[in-house]
């Protein structure tokens, strides 16, 4: 794929050189660079990186200048949980929740800083015990849906910023859905189609 993006010279393809960024190799955290035969045609690609590879971002965000550099799968934005809803919210509690595991100052300083932008984005996460989908193509919005209790996919709406965990909770409450295992012992109304009259808002 990297191939792909960068430029051949006269028919030969670029070099490719990968580095480790996780002292272990086990998580699979890596670089990958295109070595082109202009230099400013080399393309940086920072694979399945972490948090905890921060300083290695940087720096080759610093050193790329202008040049392309792509992430693929990041570890950090698989979920969002209760810390990463208040590390968002700033103040001392957002100081502690970023310390104890909340990524909302990191990833803050990607998009803000650096400016990554999201070109294509498929995650998910649990909700009262049903499944959530969002996804996001550039340069459209991100949309979301739940999965029923039939399998199929409810949507729940869509968003300019990415969609977060605690809301889509409450927007699940407001429509009145209980947790899976009440609505599978059939004490609640099943997951359908119906349920949701009410949509994410940001």
């Amino acid at each position: 794929w990297l191939r792909m993006l960068s430029p051949s010279a006269a028919g030969l393809p670029p070099r490719i050189v990968e580095q480790r960024l996780d002292e272990s190799g086990v998580d699979g955290e890596a670089l990958w660079s295109s070595q082109c035969a202009s230099a400013a045609d080399d393309i940086s690609m920072l694979v399945q990186p972490s948090v905890e590879v921060e300083s290695a971002i940087r720096q080759v965000c610093e050193s790329a200048g202008s040049r392309l550099v792509v992430m693929v799968n990041p570890q950090y934005r698989e979920s969002d949980d209760t810390l990463d809803y208040i590390s968002k919210s700033g103040g001392f509690f957002s100081s502690v929740a970023g310390f104890l595991g909340g990524k909302a100052k990191f990833v803050k300083m990607l998009d803000e800083e650096i400016g990554f932008v999201d070109t294509f984005s498929l995650q998910s996460f649990v909700v009262r015990g049903s499944e959530v989908k969002y996804y996001k193509t550039y340069p459209f919005d991100w949309r979301i849906f739940v999965v029923g209790d039939e399998g199929e996919d409810i949507y729940l709406g869509e968003s300019k910023a990415r969609p977060d965990y605690n809301k889509i909770d409450a927007l699940l409450e407001e429509n009145g859905v209980a947790l899976k295992y009440v609505r599978d012992l059939g004490s609640k109304a099943k997951l359908t189609k119906d349920s949701i009259s009410t949509f994410y808002k940001e």
